[in-house]
């Protein structure tokens, strides 16, 4: 489950963004329609804050998940060389 989030946010992110920059430019050429106004563009906003901070979260527990794996290699590394030194 956790691998499908990680997998599916970022396009999550990315649709919910361009969403809300069409939403921008029709609302600058026709204000009248509220496009950024109304209720729907309310939730959308929402999702794409919650869709961006969940993305986020779920990058840098990636990223330090992977600095954990390389400090660990490191270390692996030095104690096979330490015993071929002796």
């Amino acid at each position: 489950m956790m691998r499908f989030l990680v997998r599916i946010m970022p396009h999550v992110t990315i649709v919910l963004s361009a969403v809300f920059i069409v939403f921008l430019i029709l609302d600058a050429y026709n204000p009248t329609m509220y496009f950024i106004d109304n209720e729907i563009s309310n939730i959308l906003l929402w999702a794409l804050c919650i869709s961006a901070l969940a993305n986020a979260v779920l990058l840098i527990i990636k990223d330090r998940k992977g600095a954990d794996n390389i400090t660990e290699r490191k270390q692996q590394k030095q104690k096979v060389s330490y015993k071929y030194d002796k």
